[in-house]
């Protein structure tokens, strides 16, 4: 074969490698992007872990936020065997760990956060509700309540404050707030609603706090009330357009109904006119 023929096979190779490559990449899976990361941690029997651990509450700038729990508590709810073969019975106590739950600078994917610590994690995930996670942290979802799990405090958790205020605090003034606007619709103004939350301090200070919107809610609901009774302004005006005079003294309502066909003023005017015809036509003589 001659240097020519080479050249062009090796191109032509290449063209073909090229293509397939191209083809590969436009059927490979998207890889999803968080924010936020979970993972669990074993600090007290593994260096690695340690440090991993450390890092994210010394660099700030690339983990803003991070928030930890040590569970020493938990029990296998099932028995179990674990992908190494060891066999776990129910009701026995597991292995205390850690679990953290934080926030990269930059969306990033699990495998690259895996790179980023050089190996010493081979598992993260991915995180889409923080809150969600945060309450698996400290057993309170329903999940873990209906599998008997033991309920963390949350003076357990650990990391920055204003995080943990941000995720429960704020959750629970929503929750909150909507429990309020339903105990506002059964409320006829502001000062019955003052009322029926007087001995309830959080959610008379929710109202005391945002007063001017349940005032604005309060009177969207009389007006819904309001006008269930009352007719709409589209019934009043229709009303009052055919009581409206026309010109002669009588309603378009009197008008209409005295220009309708088959009306008494109708037939006196046919007949009128009917005699008035008969008057005026001559009389043919009488036959003798």
């Amino acid at each position: 074969m001659s240097l020519k023929e080479q050249i062009s096979e090796n191109a032509a190779g290449n063209e073909k490698l090229q293509k397939e490559e191209k083809k590969k990449k436009e059927y490979e899976p998207r890889k999803v992007q968080y924010s936020y990361f979970a993972m669990i941690l074993y600090p007290q029997e593994d260096i690695n872990h340690k440090l991993i651990l450390e890092e994210l509450i010394r660099n700030k700038t690339e983990f803003p936020k991070l928030l930890y729990i040590t569970h020493d508590r938990d029990i296998y709810t099932e028995d179990i065997t674990n992908a190494f073969g060891d066999i776990h019975a129910k009701g026995e106590l597991k292995k205390e760990h850690t679990h953290v739950l934080f926030k990269t600078r930059k969306k990033s994917t699990p495998g690259g956060l895996i790179r980023h610590f050089d190996g010493l994690i081979n598992y993260i995930e991915g995180v889409e509700n923080e809150y969600c996670y945060a309450t698996y942290m400290t057993h309170e979802n329903a999940v873990c309540i209906a599998k008997g799990k033991p309920i963390y405090q949350r003076t357990e958790l650990k990391g920055d404050k204003e995080f943990i205020q941000d995720l429960f605090i704020q959750n629970l003034y929503s929750t909150q707030f909507y429990e309020v606007l339903k105990i506002s619709q059964e409320c006829n103004n502001i000062y019955t609603l003052f009322e029926k939350v007087k001995d309830d301090k959080d959610l008379f200070e929710i109202v005391k706090a945002n007063r001017i919107f349940f005032i604005h809610a309060q009177n969207q609901i009389n007006n819904q009330k309001f006008n269930a009774f009352v007719p709409t302004k589209e019934t009043v005006r229709s009303d009052a357009y055919k009581n409206l005079p026309k010109g002669n003294g009588q309603s378009r309502a009197e008008t209409e109904q005295s220009a309708s066909p088959g009306t008494e003023r109708e037939k006196k005017t046919k007949e009128e006119k009917k005699e008035k015809e008969q008057s005026a036509s001559p009389r043919s003589p009488p036959k003798t």
